[in-house]
């Protein structure tokens, strides 16, 4: 695992990351927070800016990937999102605590997750089905179904919208960049990906943790 500052340049960990996943990382009131995929056992791992490194003790599915937010208004606070090998996405705070969403991510896929400026934390995952659903925890947790299906071996993103909400995007199964705002319904850009790749998406938001 290898980190790049553009003040500092490029830093190797020492730490084993397990080849085809790739880590996600977020800003904390500490410094940063990285989630990835240890190399030695496949287990969920932490590089956090306090605590130093911890392996979770729980194993992920599959050349699937972590993702990382952080948590508004709170100490060295994140929120990291994962497939563990049963398909079940689930949820482990800063302090350990875990919980299971209540959504299923399809093999090979991996979820997304972000934090709105209103501290609500919402999630992204492409389904056994390979439709797209999003969880948003505000309130009831609520589970928003696009409607539209993802390209295979693919994953989603995520990111706060701007005009409030969320804003989720993927490839279809055409390849094809889609994407879905909690006000404004699917917009099918028409513009192409590469096959089997994901987009990327991310908000401009204040650096104030």
């Amino acid at each position: 695992l290898w980190t790049y500052s553009s003040a500092t340049g490029a830093h190797s960990t020492g730490l084993p990351m397990r080849g085809g996943t790739d880590p996600s990382v977020t800003m904390t009131t500490a410094g940063v927070a990285i989630a990835y995929v240890n190399g030695t056992n496949n287990d969920l791992a932490i590089l956090d800016p306090v605590r130093g490194f911890g392996d979770s003790g729980v194993p992920l599915a599959p050349s699937t990937s972590p993702a990382i937010t952080y948590v508004l208004g709170t100490a060295d606070g994140y929120r990291i999102a994962y497939q563990q090998t049963d398909h079940v996405i689930r949820t482990v705070d800063a302090l350990g605590a875990r919980n299971d969403t209540g959504l299923t991510g399809l093999g090979s896929t991996s979820p997304a997750i972000t934090t709105l400026p209103t501290g609500e934390i919402d999630l992204s995952v492409i389904g056994p089905d390979n439709k797209v659903r999003v969880l948003s925890t505000a309130g009831s947790g609520t589970i928003t179904d696009t409607g539209t299906t993802a390209a295979t071996g693919t994953s989603p993103t995520i990111a706060p919208a701007a005009g409030g909400g969320f804003v989720t995007a993927w490839a279809d199964q055409s390849d094809t960049l889609n994407y879905f705002t909690s006000g404004g319904g699917l917009i099918v850009t028409g513009l192409n990906l590469a096959h089997s790749s994901s987009p990327s998406w991310a908000a401009v938001t204040s650096t104030t943790r």
